[in-house]
């Protein structure tokens, strides 16, 4: 703001106009829309790949907006390419999944928050002061040119939620690692019980850059310093989000000097995916070649995906020289009374 207004100023004396003018064009420049976000029909969106958890029970639809589902992500890991984030203005993402070697692809589009996506760098909230850490989940909220917004849900002792544009290249499908970190030796711990203010420096003329909200049920947040002047203490933290800002010392509980305390970052949530179970015998086959996957019975059926050469799968039933399968790892699956159609002959399946 303070760059917007010093130009506005200069533009004003070199042009001679009267401060009204000055002002009308402040208020121009301040309503400028974020330079992240484009006109989608020029939107070059995030290309992201990996191997993911997504949430059970996923439909995939055949539109990017509206349509019906004709298959599902069951939950189980599996490789998936997303692209082309919220197209149109709606909320869903295409997907085709397979790794692209002896999978089964199917190709659609799913909604966006149920897919979830890892940071592999850190993202920034508040440029130069606020991040969202790397290797934390997050889902995307909104996509610009090359770049996508995304939300990490911070739980205990926060209660709030980070949001920041991302690089495509900071983010993945698949999950890491999240590093360590420990304070410095001579580092003061403090305790953030209530709402805290955050500043972007403890000198005249600093600007208030975000709010820290404690979960009230928690012991508070902890946060380390090793710098204070004037009644402000400079912070850090590191966990789900890094932080390295100016407080009011008096808004913090400082605790005695000497008294230090571990502050890892909480661990990636972890869940066991689905395990499914086929029903009596089924008979299994690979495929000899690239085969179309249709939702009908039928060479006029609509092609919904790709069996890929090499993938194994389980030949549940064959009608009318169409064999209705299943991918053998069970990760994707048809939505309701759906199957999943390829040519029998061309599996070198028959009755």
């Amino acid at each position: 703001m303070t760059e917007v207004r010093s130009w506005s100023k200069t533009l004003g004396s070199m042009l001679s106009v009267r401060t009204t003018a000055a002002l009308t064009l402040l208020a121009v420049l301040v309503a400028l829309p974020d330079p992240a976000v484009a006109d989608d029909a020029k939107v070059a969106s995030c290309t992201l790949s990996g191997s993911t958890l997504p949430a059970i029970d996923t439909l995939i639809y055949e539109k990017s907006d509206g349509g019906s589902a004709f298959a599902r992500l069951t939950g189980a890991k599996i490789g998936v390419t997303a692209s082309e984030f919220f197209a149109g203005g709606g909320d869903r993402v295409h997907v085709k999944t397979s790794s692209g070697a002896g999978g089964f692809r199917i190709e659609g589009w799913v909604d966006a928050k149920r897919l979830p996506i890892f940071t592999r760098s850190k993202v920034p909230v508040v440029q130069s002061h606020v991040w969202i850490a790397e290797q934390r989940e997050v889902v995307a909220v909104g996509a610009g040119s090359g770049k996508l917004r995304v939300k990490r849900q911070v739980g205990s002792p926060f209660s709030q939620a980070f949001t920041g544009w991302a690089e495509c290249s900071a983010l993945s499908l698949s999950s890491g690692t999240p590093s360590g970190w420990s304070p410095a030796g001579s580092a003061r711990a403090h305790i953030a019980k209530k709402a805290v203010e955050l500043y972007d420096s403890g000198d005249d003329g600093r600007s208030l850059i975000t709010m820290l909200s404690p979960d009230p049920s928690s012991d508070g947040i902890v946060l380390w310093s090793t710098e204070s002047k004037g009644g402000w203490v400079h912070l850090v933290h590191h966990s789900d989000v890094v932080i390295d800002a100016w407080a009011r010392a008096k808004d913090l509980k400082a605790l005695p000097k000497g008294e230090t305390q571990d502050s890892q970052p909480a661990p990636t949530a972890k869940r066991n995916p689905p395990t499914l179970k086929l029903g009596g015998a089924a008979n299994t086959a690979t495929a000899p070649k690239d085969l179309e996957i249709r939702a009908s019975a039928s060479d006029k059926g609509k092609v919904i995906g790709t069996l890929e050469s090499g993938a194994e799968v389980y030949v549940l039933d064959i009608v009318a020289g169409w064999a209705s399968v299943l991918p053998k790892v069970l990760n994707v699956a048809p939505h309701g009374d759906g199957q999943f159609w390829v040519k029998a002959s061309s599996l070198g399946v028959s009755p």
